[in-house]
């Protein structure tokens, strides 16, 4: 089959193929210059997301963590400030806070990662 690749609205190659691959679409015979063909592949890439989808994407992220962990960012931050008030009180830092109790560690990374996507939010 004699066929135009076409990318990106512009003609890149006409070529001889045998079969059609995956996410090419096949028109029927069409003229191009000079040359009938048998037909035209139009190879089309993704368009990249905008900032709003990015955005959004993010935000669900944030809550897809918050929904798995059980914690939303505001019961989250009021418990890392009650462990951190116990943790003064009995002589701990927070590394050795996070070392002597689990709960305080997941709450932690939890809350990083929510920080960590607020942060790419902040950067669009």
């Amino acid at each position: 089959m004699r066929v135009a690749i076409i990318k990106n609205n512009v003609v890149e190659n006409v070529c001889v193929v045998d079969k059609l691959e995956s996410g090419m679409i096949a028109s029927d015979s069409a003229n191009i210059g000079d040359q009938v063909l048998d037909g035209v592949i139009v190879i089309t890439e993704p368009t990249p997301p905008t900032n709003a989808e990015k955005k959004a994407q993010l935000i669900a992220e944030i809550t897809a963590v918050e929904i798995k962990e059980l914690m939303p960012r505001g019961a989250r931050e009021a418990f890392i400030a009650l462990c951190l008030q116990q943790g003064q009180a009995a002589g701990l830092n927070p590394t050795q806070l996070a070392l002597a109790n689990p709960f305080f560690k997941g709450l932690k990374d939890t809350d990083a990662i929510a920080a960590s996507l607020r942060a790419q939010i902040k950067a669009l």
